[in-house]
């Protein structure tokens, strides 16, 4: 006599999960916060390592972030003609990108790193140690790691510091 939508029964169920909204680029992830504004649900929001280029608007949203520690790679400008096809835009962010965790961190957002995207896990500590170099403190990279993504989740009772009684992984 009653109709029963497992599907939306199970949704409703998991609200209280912490939800992950994944981004291609800057402008999905303002998409991402304005859905969520919408539904009442705040993001954590899995960047795509270009939102230092919309931070006033990134910062106003008051999401966290999951950030990528993928940058893109040099440019082939042996040939000067296939050099005059890269544009201004595309140098820039190659430049820019390995920076993209200091400036969100400056601007007070609250980050976590994931090595999604990387070609080779085993990379990750030379992508952390490059954001180091380009601005990001020590503190805040070891903080991104290990406390910000378990809080993140739910679980910084159980991990993400190391004290008696947490989880040593």
């Amino acid at each position: 006599d009653k109709e029963v939508n497992i599907s939306i029964q199970s949704w409703i169920e998991n609200q209280s999960i912490p939800q992950v909204f994944e981004s291609e680029y800057k402008f999905q992830a303002l998409r991402a916060d304005k859905i969520g504004d919408e539904f009442g649900v705040k993001y954590i929001i899995k960047g795509s390592g270009d939102e230092y280029q919309k931070l006033e608007e990134i910062k106003a949203s008051q999401c966290s972030f999951i950030i990528p520690l993928k940058y893109p790679e040099g440019f082939d400008v042996s040939d000067p003609y296939d050099a005059l096809n890269i544009s201004l835009e595309e140098l820039k962010h190659w430049e820019m990108a390995p920076a993209n965790a200091a400036f969100l961190r400056k601007a007070g957002i609250e980050i976590a790193f994931t090595a999604s995207g990387l070609k080779d896990a085993s990379m990750f500590l030379e992508a952390l140690r490059k954001a180091i170099l380009y601005g990001l403190s020590k503190e805040d990279a070891l903080k991104a790691c290990t406390e910000t993504p378990a809080s993140l989740m739910g679980v910084s009772g159980k991990i993400g510091s190391l004290k008696k009684g947490m989880v040593a992984n």
